[in-house]
């Protein structure tokens, strides 16, 4: 029994504890509209035609680029009076002035022939024989000889060169050989002596 009233009286207090912390719930207030379906106190937004009363810029269309032709100069006509039209003078063209040739080189003149004379041939002059040639040049003179048969030059001994003595004699003596061609055979002798020179042409008779 005691139980029982005790539980009862957890129960109420319960209860009172739970009414004493409730609190009546707020009710929302919906806002009043107007005739325009807005709230009090707002102003309706003007109309979108009111919001810019500057009118639009237009475009101005751009003319097309205008062609501007040139004119062409009008011809000329001379009139011609009948007199001859002298021709257009052409100027000359300025004298050319040749360069000046350089001096001459002087030319040395030419050597004086070295003294050559013949003094003595052996002529004619039989097969199997000696033949001797003696010539004048100047002392110490170079001198050679040539002998010619039908064959060629003769390589006989005696014909080899030499210089003249100290009175300009040169002399050469040679054997005619057995069978050598009988004939007029020519022979041709050359002396010099520093930058001079000079030749002899004469001939002997073989029998």
């Amino acid at each position: 029994m005691k139980n029982g009233k005790l539980l009862i009286g957890c129960a109420l207090a319960l209860v009172m504890l739970a009414c004493g912390q409730s609190r009546p719930a707020q009710i929302e207030r919906l806002p009043t509209l107007t005739p325009t379906g807005l709230p009090v106190g707002e102003t309706p937004a003007p109309p979108a035609e009111a919001l810019s009363t500057e009118p639009l810029p237009t475009e101005t269309p751009i003319p097309p680029p205008t062609e501007t032709s040139t004119p062409e100069p009008a011809a000329t006509v001379t009139e011609w009076s009948g007199e001859a039209i002298p021709p257009a003078e052409t100027p000359l063209p300025p004298p050319t002035v040749a360069p000046e040739a350089p001096p001459a080189t002087p030319v040395p003149p030419p050597a004086p022939d070295l003294l050559l004379n013949r003094v003595s041939v052996t002529s004619p002059a039989p097969r199997n024989s000696m033949a001797t040639v003696i010539i004048e040049t100047a002392a110490g003179a170079s001198c050679s000889i040539e002998v010619r048969y039908s064959s060629g030059a003769s390589e006989a001994l005696g014909l080899e060169p030499t210089t003249a003595g100290g009175d300009g004699r040169c002399s050469w003596t040679w054997k005619v050989g057995q069978k050598t061609t009988p004939g007029e055979w020519p022979i041709h002798i050359q002396v010099s002596l520093g930058l001079k020179r000079n030749s002899l042409e004469t001939s002997f008779i073989v029998q």
